[in-house]
C-alpha cells in the first residue's frame, strides 16, 4: 500500500495504523516520490492513498501517472480542504464517489453525544 501526502503527520499516523493491521506500507511526501517508488517496485502496490494538494506534483497529475503505470490500481483520494472541488475525472479513472464523512472536523462536543 502507498500513502502519498506532503503532511508528515498524516503519513506517519496512517502508516502506523495500517502497519498495526498487518499491511506493508510505503510512504511518499509528494508526487515526484510516488513516481520514484513506481520505478523501483511497481508490482508491489495494491492500493494508493493519495493527497490532492502536494507541492511538487499535485494529486491529479500523480493520479494520471499512477494509472499509466498501474491501470486498475485502486486509489483513495484524500484532501484536508473541506471545499475541494473535484477535478474532471481522468479518463482512466473508474468508479467515483465522495466520502460519506462530514466535511468539517468533529469537535469533542459533537463526539460525546
Amino acid at each position: 500500500m502507498l500513502i502519498a501526502d506532503d503532511d508528515a503527520a498524516v503519513r506517519e499516523s496512517l502508516s502506523r495504523l495500517l502497519r498495526a493491521e498487518g499491511y506493508e506500507v510505503r510512504t511518499a511526501p509528494g508526487g515526484t516520490a510516488v513516481l520514484e517508488l513506481l520505478k523501483q517496485a511497481p508490482a508491489h502496490l495494491d492500493l494508493a492513498l493519495l493527497d490532492l494538494n502536494m507541492p511538487d506534483k499535485n494529486g491529479w497529475a500523480t493520479l494520471d501517472r499512477l494509472f499509466e503505470a498501474r491501470p486498475g490500481l485502486p486509489v483513495v483520494i484524500l484532501t484536508g480542504l473541506p471545499n475541494q472541488r473535484p477535478s474532471p475525472r481522468p479518463p482512466a479513472c473508474g468508479p467515483w464517489s465522495r466520502s460519506p464523512f462530514p466535511s468539517r472536523p468533529c469537535s469533542s462536543s459533537s463526539t460525546n453525544s
